[in-house]
């Protein structure tokens, strides 16, 4: 969901979701799961689609 929208071009605040979005991909890899869903949650929030969820 976050991919697709960076990729589009349409996302408010698109370098901090960028940032968050690879925070959370690496908390993920590193077996940091909950946390991972927070920081992506955030990433969600600040990209505006958390009403599309």
């Amino acid at each position: 969901m976050i991919d697709k929208a960076l990729a589009q071009g349409n996302v408010p605040n698109a370098e901090q979701v960028k940032k968050l979005r690879g925070q959370g991909e690496k908390l993920h890899k590193e077996g940091g799961h909950g946390v991972s869903v927070t920081v992506l949650s955030y990433a969600i929030k600040w990209a505006g689609l958390d009403n599309k969820i």
